[in-house]
């Protein structure tokens, strides 16, 4: 009796294994999975984020008082081929606008680093700029965004030596002239000072 109950088991196992044969469609439809073809590697899926700015001081008044007194440091240094460079012993001197003399005058060390005395502010933004000149570089003019309401660090003061900037004269189309001539570098920042990129002018 129990060889029989295997028996009828394996034979109802096989049947419905089997099925009929006069069956022309399977009791589900049959999906053949298969994997998608590799992106080719030049196809972006996204573009990547645009940068994030801050823009949160634009239509912002300008502030009416300020620390007393402020200091001003930064590095004096070149743009070359290979990069940016120092550039040592560099006179700087910080004007006020409209005041003929020097409210401050020192030369950057070894590694082109400087920091101004203590300018006396009065409690009113500082609205200044920056003077820096040494031999085989022309003189730079540095105008900041905004009067200074407080100590400003990390000012960079760049130079151009007169050897690129006959180069960049000469890109411009223009006739290199030691006392007229001048070259004007702008930097678009947002209000945080982080350079902006693809800005028209």
């Amino acid at each position: 009796m129990g060889n029989m109950k295997s028996c009828f088991i394996v034979a109802t196992l096989a049947l419905a294994a089997c099925g009929s044969d006069k069956a022309k469609t399977p009791d589900a439809p049959i999906h053949v999975i298969d994997a998608p073809i590799d992106t080719p590697a030049h196809v972006v899926d996204a573009p990547p984020d645009a940068p994030a700015y801050d823009f949160s001081c634009f239509g912002m008044a300008n502030p009416t008082t300020a620390a007393d007194p402020i200091t001003i440091s930064g590095t004096t240094e070149t743009l070359t081929m290979s990069g940016v460079q120092t550039v040592p012993n560099v006179a700087v001197d910080i004007y006020k606008s409209g005041v003929a003399a020097p409210l401050d005058s020192k030369t950057s060390d070894a590694q082109g680093a400087f920091t101004s005395g203590n300018i006396v502010t009065a409690g009113v933004p500082f609205d200044g700029y920056i003077k820096a000149a040494v031999a085989t570089y022309r003189t730079s003019y540095l105008y900041p965004p905004n009067p200074a309401v407080a100590s400003v660090t990390g000012v960079p003061v760049v130079m151009l030596s007169t050897q690129n900037f006959a180069l960049l004269s000469q890109f411009a189309g223009a006739t290199q002239d030691d006392t007229n001539n001048g070259v004007l570098l702008l930097t678009v920042t947002d209000c945080a000072n982080k350079p902006i990129n693809g800005a028209t002018l």
